[in-house]
Order: structure tokens, then sequence, then C-alpha cells
């Protein structure tokens, strides 16, 4: 079941204090409204009542897919001690069906539930962004620049495109590759490489981009 208690919090701007809730755990299985919320952030985000003022709560969140036999912590390096109250025994009963992830921010988080939407594995994509981003010119990358799969689709003559976007100082920028020229000629090459799926259930992965470079050399 989704966990959720009501804080309050006071407006940076007008400093007018009101109630907030937070969410501590969603089952999107059983409530999929909190999924479509996560998705458009405004399960995350303030907004004030009196001045206008939003802005996003930085949280700790635990993104359960019973479908897809999915969990996903966000700003927890110790699920351990994450799930230390309640949580913990029914996490160990999951370890022998579902993948675990961790995801440090929320686009992280995110971009791991579009990428399980798609149908794709999140450890070749890593790959694919790590390789793509290698491609970029650094003027254009600039400084802590951050690439996010976010959706694929079929143009008018159904060929199938990925699509990424890219977060910098200057803003986004959002471009798209063939899925046949990236993930599925990457998935090929990575057959044999990658360890099975199957035995890395049960355990707690951070698949991001240094995840990815064991794999490419870098």
């Amino acid at each position: 079941m989704s966990q959720s208690e009501s804080i309050t919090i006071t407006c940076p701007k007008c400093k007018s204090k009101q109630p907030f809730t937070v969410w501590h755990s969603i089952n999107v299985t059983l409530d999929p409204e909190l999924k479509q919320r996560l998705l458009d952030r405004s399960l995350i985000t303030f907004q004030c009542g009196k001045c206008g003022h939003s802005a996003a709560i930085e949280q700790e969140l635990m993104y359960h897919d019973m479908d897809r036999k999915l969990m996903i912590l966000r700003g927890h390096d110790k699920p351990d001690e994450a799930f230390a109250e309640g949580l913990g025994p029914l996490v160990k009963k999951m370890e022998s069906e579902y993948t675990f992830r961790l995801a440090e921010s929320i686009n992280a988080l995110v971009e791991k539930i579009l990428i399980w939407d798609a149908g794709l594995d999140d450890r070749v994509v890593e790959i694919v962004k790590l390789l793509l981003m290698g491609h970029i010119d650094e003027s254009q990358r600039g400084e802590n620049a951050e690439l996010f799969f976010s959706g694929i689709y079929a143009e008018a003559d159904s060929k199938e495109m990925v699509e990424f976007v890219l977060l910098n100082e200057s803003g986004t920028t959002s471009w798209a590759v063939p899925i046949e020229e990236t993930i599925r000629k990457c998935e090929a090459e990575l057959q044999g490489i990658l360890p099975d799926s199957q035995c890395e259930r049960g355990q707690w992965l951070r698949v991001d981009q240094e995840y990815a470079k064991q794999y490419v050399g870098e």
C-alpha cells in the first residue's frame, strides 16, 4: 500500500505556512493515479496557495509496481535502513521475483519508470546514453549535463525512434535516434556480456552512467 504523511511547509517566497502531503511510498498497481502524478511531478511539487510559488520537494520515495515486479528507491543508498520500519519483511519476501533499483534523483526515478513502461532493459539504455554523450560536443553539452531517456515513438513510415532529453544549465534539448541502430544493436552486442537479469534479482543496483562505464571500457 502507499504511505504518506501531512507536513507543514513554509513557502520560501511569501513565508506563509501550509500543509503538504509527503509520499514515502507509492504502490502504482493499487493506486494508479499516483503514478501519473509522479510522472508529471505534481506529487512532489509544493504550490503555495497564497502567492502561487511552486517548488519541487526533495524526498525519499519508494516506487512499487506489482505488475512489473519492480521497486525503485529514490534518495537512499541503504535500503535496509529505509525499510527498517514495516517494509523490511515485505521486501525480503520479494527478493527472488523482483527487480530492485536505486535512483539518485526524481529525474532518474521517472526515467526508470519510462524505461520499464517501454519494455526496455535499463542497463542497455544507460550504455547507449553513455555512448551518445561521447558524441556530443563539449560546447553543446555544457557543465553538469545529464541525458535522460524519455520514450519511444513511431515515425510516419513506422520506423521506431528513441527519444532522449539533454538537461544542462542552458535548459533542455531533445532529439531522437533509430531504436534498431542504438538500443537493439547494443542489446545484440552485449549478449553474454551483461549479467543475466534474473541473476541480479533481489539486489539493489544503481544502474547509472558509472554502472555503464564498466561495459564500454571507460
